[in-house]
């Protein structure tokens, strides 16, 4: 579902998956207070369709979605698909656990531990590189 439209500009456009119905609510809200525009998946198979339709400055996605697609594999078909937007892993585990490397070494540059560091999240995504 699209959470917020907002006079951001299509380089603005944020993808927010994840299957825990109050954080995504949270972060849309946080990110649409900062003049992103927000859309909202809970799951792998809706990301995929949001990302079939539209760019993305950034994906926000929970490394441990609760259906077969997890945050690991929508990363491939990120990569696979050439797209230019920052994949942004979050998850409840800590940064030294065997699945924050296991998604390091696949790859993925940007991983949080949640809580989230909003300011963190937001200077990355800022970020022009």
């Amino acid at each position: 579902m699209n959470a917020a439209e907002n006079s951001g500009s299509e380089n603005q456009r944020l993808l927010i998956v994840d299957d825990e119905v109050e954080l995504r609510s949270l972060l849309a809200m946080k990110f649409t207070k900062s003049g992103f525009a927000v859309d909202l998946a809970a799951n792998g198979t809706e990301a995929i369709e949001f990302i079939n339709t539209s760019t993305y400055s950034a994906i926000l996605c929970d490394l441990n979605l609760s259906e077969t697609l997890k945050g690991g594999d929508l990363h491939k078909i990120i990569l696979a698909k050439r797209m230019s937007s920052k994949f942004i892993a979050i998850t409840g585990y800590a940064q030294d656990s065997p699945e924050v490397k296991a998604a390091r070494a696949e790859g993925m540059k940007y991983v949080f531990s949640k809580p989230l560091q909003m300011k963190a999240i937001l200077s990355l995504i800022q970020d022009s590189n």
